[in-house]
């Protein structure tokens, strides 16, 4: 009898080692015990079997903690748009981007820029995107271009695919037709 409690209190000693360095690992990666880390991420959203959405992340940490749930992508995000035909409509890139479940806002930052399919370009430093709207937006310096103009702005609103997009404080180059 007295050798099994010998053993359970050193089994005790080794499992409570091991979990407070797995805790202090985290500590010292700075992360939560509520989260969790994922390295080169690659997911996709589809609606009836047809490709709508690929993200893609050389890191990703999922915080699980009910009050913050979110996905953060600290070392940059590439999110590619397709058409219904299945080619990439849209490429939109940050060096950031935190999105937030409870809210169903996704928030994009630093070096944000938002490629389409017909050199339409937008940079700016950081894009907000709320899900449940499907409505794109900021308030920050922008820079729109086209293969002809250039605009820059103070905000601006799109619809997610933007396609309809009207810029907040424009400045900037316009080639225009006829002066009628």
């Amino acid at each position: 009898m007295r050798t099994w409690i010998y053993l359970l209190a050193i089994g005790t000693l080794f499992w409570t080692c091991s979990n407070t360095a797995s805790r202090k690992d985290a500590v010292l990666e700075g992360l939560s015990l509520d989260a969790e880390r994922a390295s080169n991420v690659d997911i996709t959203y589809s609606d009836s079997a047809q490709l709508q959405v690929r993200i893609r992340g050389p890191v990703m940490i999922n915080y699980l903690e009910q009050s913050q749930q979110r996905q953060e992508f600290p070392a940059g995000i590439r999110v590619d748009f397709y058409n219904p035909s299945g080619r990439v409509s849209s490429v939109l890139t940050a060096k950031m981007a935190t999105r937030y479940d409870s809210r169903g806002i996704v928030i994009l930052q630093d070096s944000v820029v938002w490629q389409s399919a017909e050199q339409q370009r937008l940079e700016t430093s950081e894009l907000i995107w709320n899900e449940a709207d499907e409505k794109v937006y900021n308030n920050k310096f922008l820079v729109a271009t086209t293969p002809r103009d250039t605009i820059f702005g103070k905000g601006f609103t799109a619809n997610q695919n933007f396609t309809d997009i009207a810029i907040i404080g424009t400045d900037g180059r316009l080639k225009v037709q006829s002066l009628e």
